[in-house]
Order: structure tokens, then C-alpha cells, then sequence
């Protein structure tokens, strides 16, 4: 069962016993604030911090665009592809701005992700709306395994999405779906936990249908306040989940 957190990178300095001491064996998700952030630091000193602290680590999520096909990108790609080997991780999330990417760019990327034996996740937070079914229909093109979709629940709240309709969506793209991000927003669009009684989605209502599914997914509680916060709010939802899959 993946029931892990999002790390933002620049915490680690600040929070490092704290971290260590929480989620040594808790499944995360280190994430970098932007491209500068990833690109200025070594390759030793970013798995070398993530081996100290974490044993159990999901994803690499990076901010890079690869709607575009640049030589910086598939360096950078290389340089994800390699950190996440490295430390254990089973996946590397990106964003697209774009549906339609070219089938040469994507086979250069499914090369590099298939010889790492990692998983290239495409975080749909930046890409228009309109352009999502492109996506899915281009990824559905390419061999399997290697490409696949995350999927925010509080995003699609924000976008005035009904529970059902998130539901609706994601068996649309179950075959490609590997991340859930477990995020909720309130009436005025502001972030609050996922199983918070103030969000617009009942998310263990959501969690409930979706029950038969999370075996196979990676849900990350994409929320961070604290290490503390957030590891209570882990501790919640894994004890909730648990319940559900022990119905089945």
C-alpha cells in the first residue's frame, strides 16, 4: 500500500532530524520548487541527503516543461533519471503545458525512463483542460509501462469539478493512472487538508469508491504545512485507507 507525503526539497536543510526521524521508512515524494533549484545542486549531495534521510522514496518530482523537446530538458530528464535510480525511487513526475508532443521527443524520453526501469509520470496541473484528452490519446499510442499520469483531486475541485465527476474522470484513464494526489481545497479556494471536514470534496467518500483501485496507485497527500503536520495527517489517512482495503 503507497500511501506516502510530498517533501519539498528546500525543507531538508531546515527539518533534517525531524524528517529523519518521521519518515525514515514513510513512502515520499521530494519535490523542487523550480528548475534552478534542481539544476544548481550535485547529483551526489541531492542522493546523498535522500539516502540519509528516507528508505522508501516514491517519486522525483521535477519541475521541468517537457512540452519542449531541448537539449537542457533531456539533460535534465538524464539527471532525474539517474537521481531516482540511485536512491530506489519508482518514478520521475514532470509537467506539459501541451497535449500534442512529438512522437520522436517522447521516444527518446521512453528510451532513457526504459533504460532506468523507472516510470515517467505527467503531472496534468499545468496543462489546459482542452489539452488533457490529447495527452491521453498520445500517451495511449506508446508502449506501456513507462508513461503515465498524476492525477490532483484538488485541482479538479478548483475547477469546479463534482466527486463524481473526478470519479468519472479517473476511469477514463485508469490504464495510465499511477499518482493520486490527495489534496483538498474549502469554499474560497484555499488548500486544507485532504480529509478535512471544510473541503469541497468528501475525500473519504471519494477514497471509499475508489477502494478496489488504490492497491495499484501511488496516493501522495500533496499538502505540507509541517514535518510534524504532516506526518499526523500520513498517520490519518493510512489508518482510514487500511480500513477500507481490509473490507475488500
Amino acid at each position: 500500500m503507497n500511501i506516502g507525503i510530498r517533501v519539498p526539497w528546500r525543507n531538508l536543510g531546515k527539518h533534517l532530524y525531524t524528517y529523519r526521524l518521521l519518515f525514515d521508512d514513510a513512502p515520499v515524494e521530494v519535490s523542487f520548487k523550480d528548475i534552478n533549484e534542481f539544476e544548481n545542486e550535485y547529483i551526489v549531495d541531492i542522493t546523498s541527503a535522500l539516502e540519509d534521510i528516507f528508505s522508501h522514496i516514491l517519486s522525483l518530482r521535477i519541475p521541468i516543461d517537457v512540452s519542449h523537446d531541448s537539449e537542457r530538458n533531456f539533460e535534465l530528464l538524464e539527471k532525474a533519471a539517474y537521481i531516482a535510480s540511485e536512491t530506489l525511487a519508482e518514478n520521475v513526475v514532470v509537467s506539459t503545458r501541451r497535449g500534442d508532443l512529438k512522437e520522436a521527443w517522447l521516444e527518446k524520453i521512453h528510451e532513457l525512463m526504459s533504460s532506468y526501469k523507472l516510470r515517467l509520470c505527467f503531472d496534468l496541473s499545468q496543462i489546459p483542460e482542452c489539452c488533457e484528452k490529447d495527452l491521453f490519446e498520445t500517451l495511449k499510442e506508446m508502449p506501456r509501462g513507462v508513461f503515465k499520469i498524476c492525477y490532483n483531486i484538488g485541482k479538479k475541485a478548483l475547477e469546479g469539478l463534482s466527486e463524481e465527476e473526478i470519479l468519472q474522470d479517473m476511469a477514463s484513464i485508469l490504464g495510465l493512472l499511477q499518482i493520486i494526489y490527495l489534496s483538498n481545497v474549502d469554499e474560497n479556494g484555499l488548500q486544507v487538508p485532504p480529509l478535512s471536514f471544510n473541503g469541497r470534496i468528501n475525500m473519504a467518500r471519494l477514497l471509499e469508491d475508489i477502494a478496489e483501485e488504490i492497491p495499484s496507485l501511488c496516493l501522495i497527500i500533496d499538502h505540507s504545512i509541517s514535518p510534524e503536520q504532516d506526518y499526523r495527517e500520513l498517520v490519518r489517512l493510512r489508518e482510514f485507507i487500511l480500513s477500507l482495503t481490509e473490507k475488500e
